[in-house]
């Protein structure tokens, strides 16, 4: 296996875990913010969490605020508001 691969899949398995963790620990309050370097697979992954967080009407837990270069101005905005409303 390339090893950009193996740690793209190991990065994505890491979030996938905390995801699920996050989600089961609902007090939990969670900020997080990816550097540039972070590859454009681990960004679709990350947009792919936030539209589940901005479309869900009840979360059931406190959705983490996730930032990322890349990550569309409105998405940013909503999460935001979910995130300190």
């Amino acid at each position: 296996m390339n090893p950009s691969v193996s740690v793209i899949f190991q990065t994505y398995l890491i979030l996938i875990s905390f995801y699920s963790f996050m989600k089961k620990n609902k007090n939990a309050k969670m900020f997080l913010k990816f550097s540039d370097e972070i590859s454009e697979e681990f960004k679709t992954r990350l947009e792919t969490i936030v539209d589940e967080i901005i479309g869900a009407k009840n979360h059931g837990y406190e959705p983490p605020y996730i930032e990322f270069p890349g990550l569309r101005h409105d998405k940013f905005i909503k999460l935001h508001i979910i995130f300190y409303g």
